[in-house]
């Protein structure tokens, strides 16, 4: 029983559910149009169009900029609803809630019921869990089977861990890092080869047919994107410019006249020069800055649900690091998207992708912590308050922080 016998466990799940719920609906109707549809949403869509309509996944240029997972879940939703917005808003509002309890389920598998709720219960309220759904962004399906993935692999079920890591790369890729580190440790840490067979040969044959797929339309075998030096360099042009580099001139005409492929190995130069004119120090100065904006809590406005747990979640990962081996698939995949993350873009929106493990840390430390009693509880319960104070406060201090930043 939870709330000392008033309300048990699974009435007190349903009632976050339906919180959650209600905060995901919420946020369809109170948001800016322009934060639900941004400018990847329109390539993706695009490509969605072209797929239902038979022209093959292209925004009518090119053929291989985006990962074809997102284009071709929006070319369901559109083929059995219509192209209709609110249709693919409404479906990932139901999968973010299953991730919501894909949480509950990796919490619980370690930890007590306790820490596994309040993690269910941080990560269902929190801004960034709950706006995913309002968005058109890979990110939303991308989270729910990232989850799925973590959890099944914990349950030891490899093959279907497999076909899901697989399934979450045709969304957004860094996930193959993960997957592939998880291999490694299989065979060379806990010798268990079968294993890491049965992990790898399901991702082998779902990304080879996109591969395939890209051969045939590139003669080049491509099991990404032909995005990601475009993505390479936008995600660093803006640290780089702080520091006092003038950007480089944009590719004449856009490429127009151009290859996929050629316009693709513009890129790749533009990207080779942009680094080699760096100095060490600012190449040394980068990734900590990136990082520093990674962990910027206004949106414009004050996140205030990632502000609880910010510190708690740090203390967390310091506090189980005692037993990295028991959790080392945690920090794994910490390790791999935080150093992706100062290479690519370290933006808030990205942190999304890490929140489900960031309220696990921060929640094994806060039943910790607040079961001290004493200073410790004052302490936590002066943080989550003076979060609240802050929130609504927030341009004050958004004016503040942004004066002192670089």
């Amino acid at each position: 029983m939870l709330f000392n016998g008033v309300i048990g466990r699974k009435q007190a799940m349903a009632i976050v559910f339906l919180i959650a719920g209600m905060l995901r609906l919420s946020y369809l109707y109170r948001s800016e149009k322009t934060s639900q549809i941004q400018p990847d949403s329109i390539t993706h869509i695009q490509m969605a169009e072209n797929i239902i309509s038979g022209n093959g996944m292209t925004d009518g240029n090119y053929y291989s900029i985006r990962a074809p997972g997102y284009p071709l879940f929006l070319a369901a939703v559109f083929k059995l609803f219509g192209k209709s917005m609110l249709a693919v808003q409404l479906v990932q509002i139901i999968i973010s809630l299953v991730s919501c309890w894909f949480v509950y389920k990796i919490s619980r598998f370690y930890f007590s019921r306790e820490v596994s709720f309040l993690a269910f219960t941080l990560y269902s309220v929190s801004y960034g869990a709950f706006s995913l759904p309002g968005q058109i962004l890979t990110e939303c399906p991308y989270v729910f089977f990232l989850l799925s993935a973590f959890y099944f692999m914990l349950k030891e079920k490899y093959v279907l861990t497999g076909f899901l890591f697989a399934i979450g790369y045709f969304f957004r890729q860094e996930i193959l890092i993960f997957a592939l580190f998880v291999v490694l440790v299989e065979v060379a840490v806990k010798k268990r080869i079968v294993h890491a067979l049965k992990l790898l040969l399901p991702m082998m044959v779902l990304i080879s047919v996109w591969g395939t797929r890209n051969y045939i339309i590139h003669e080049k075998f491509i099991i990404g994107t032909t995005s990601t030096f475009e993505h390479l360099y936008e995600s660093n042009i803006y640290i780089f410019e702080r520091m006092g580099w003038k950007v480089l001139p944009e590719i004449p005409n856009a490429g127009k006249g151009l290859g996929e492929l050629e316009l693709n190995q513009l890129k790749k130069e533009r990207c080779r020069v942009m680094f080699s004119q760096q100095p060490l120090y600012r190449l040394i100065i980068a990734p900590f800055l990136k990082l520093g904006f990674f962990l910027y809590p206004f949106l414009p406005e004050y996140d205030v649900t990632y502000m609880w747990i910010l510190p708690f979640w740090i203390l967390g990962m310091a506090r189980l690091s005692r037993e990295f081996g028991k959790y080392w698939q945690f920090y794994g995949i910490f390790i791999i998207l935080v150093a992706l993350m100062a290479v690519f873009h370290a933006i808030p929106r990205f942190r999304n992708i890490f929140l489900p493990f960031m309220v696990i840390f921060a929640s094994v430390s806060l039943v910790e912590e607040y079961k001290k009693g004493g200073y410790m509880r004052t302490g936590v319960v002066c943080w989550f308050f003076g979060n609240i104070v802050v929130y609504f406060f927030s341009p004050l201090f958004r004016t503040f922080v942004k004066g002192i930043l670089p």
